[in-house]
């Protein structure tokens, strides 16, 4: 069953010019997660199976501060300093063609909540 994702947002620099922008992406099948990151967590696994249908992916925290991700065990930690927001597919093809899971690191003394939205066309 086909669902559409409303997404709008307002970037403003303080005495300055202003950035907006909204939207709709209609979606075969979207995945929302949330879960809590520990304390000191050296790698708390997330599957996502990130691929070339997905067309937006979402990630929000609590608090950024000593948090980030891999996305393998071999990759390299990016850390994580504000809202991931990657629309479109060619904004998701930035992580790649292919990710089946995350790894998520805090490095901060107490633990971080994390929100995952991925959007997917399962259309050929």
């Amino acid at each position: 069953m086909a669902a559409t994702i409303n997404y709008q947002f307002l970037l403003a620099v303080s005495g300055g010019p202003s950035v907006t922008a909204s939207g709709k992406i209609s979606t075969d099948s979207y995945e929302f997660v949330q879960v809590t990151v520990d304390a000191l967590a050296t790698g708390m696994k997330v599957e996502l199976d990130i691929n070339d249908k997905v067309d937006m992916v979402i990630l929000r925290a609590d608090k950024y501060d000593d948090l980030s991700y891999m996305k393998t065990p071999e990759g390299s930690k990016v850390p994580i300093t504000g809202p991931l927001i990657l629309i479109g597919s060619g904004a998701v093809g930035l992580l790649g063609t292919s990710v089946a899971s995350i790894l998520l690191i805090n490095a901060g003394a107490t633990a971080r909540e994390i929100t995952i939205l991925i959007s997917r066309d399962s259309t050929p």
